[in-house]
């Protein structure tokens, strides 16, 4: 799926008014979700961090970033659909926040000016047509000795799931979703002292990795 459809399926999702919360309850993808603040508690963020949300859709990573960050810190949000943005900046806007930025873009193609102390995406890496560069992208944009975090999709191994795990597959492409990418190899690849996680049943994972010290 390009980017262009992903792009007009998300604005249709963020038009219909329950949509995010019938997502959030049946996925585990809530701003509370444990998922979420598992992972971004391996980004080793303090007072002050600079954090680089790839795919932020309504902004739900953004409340938990900024318990990490405080006020002296900075987030910037990308993503490449103008009605879950218009979400996440009401978000903003309701929670008088100033130190977020929102960034109506492709995140293969963004082109940050600055670097990060840390890069996140979560439950978007699997969905991204052009993966590869996004993940690229997100590693470039921060400093070196950062941290880089993903949630992302994966068949369950354990026993008794199969049936679980071809219902999974036949439903990921409704959502834009591709359980094959090896996106947990090019991290390791790149990244070092990388800690990985299988949650929901083995259907989610939690990565995060530390950037090279030159890159």
């Amino acid at each position: 799926m390009d980017e262009s459809r992903v792009r007009g399926m998300y604005d249709r999702f963020s038009s219909i008014p329950w949509f995010w919360e019938v997502d959030a309850w049946t996925c585990r993808a809530t701003a509370r979700s444990p998922y979420r603040s598992r992972l971004i508690g391996r980004l080793r963020l303090d007072a002050a961090s600079t954090v680089l949300d790839v795919a932020c859709g309504t902004g739900l990573n953004f409340d938990l970033l900024q318990r990490a960050i405080g006020n002296s810190g900075r987030i910037v949000g990308v993503d490449n659909s103008p009605g879950t943005l218009e979400l996440a900046h009401r978000r903003v806007t309701r929670r008088g926040w100033s130190n977020v930025e929102l960034v109506e873009a492709d995140a293969a193609g963004y082109r940050p000016t600055e670097r990060f102390d840390a890069s996140l995406c979560t439950f978007a890496i699997d969905i991204i047509p052009r993966w590869r560069e996004t993940l690229s992208m997100m590693i470039n944009a921060v400093r070196p000795g950062g941290r880089v975090g993903l949630i992302g999709f994966a068949e369950s191994s354990r026993e008794g799931l199969a049936v679980v795990n071809r219902a999974w597959r036949a439903a990921a492409p409704w959502f834009g979703g591709e359980l094959d990418r090896p996106v947990r190899a090019e991290v390791r690849a790149v990244c070092h002292d990388v800690s990985e996680e299988a949650v929901f049943g083995g259907f989610y994972y939690l990565l995060a990795g530390t950037t090279p010290d030159t890159h």
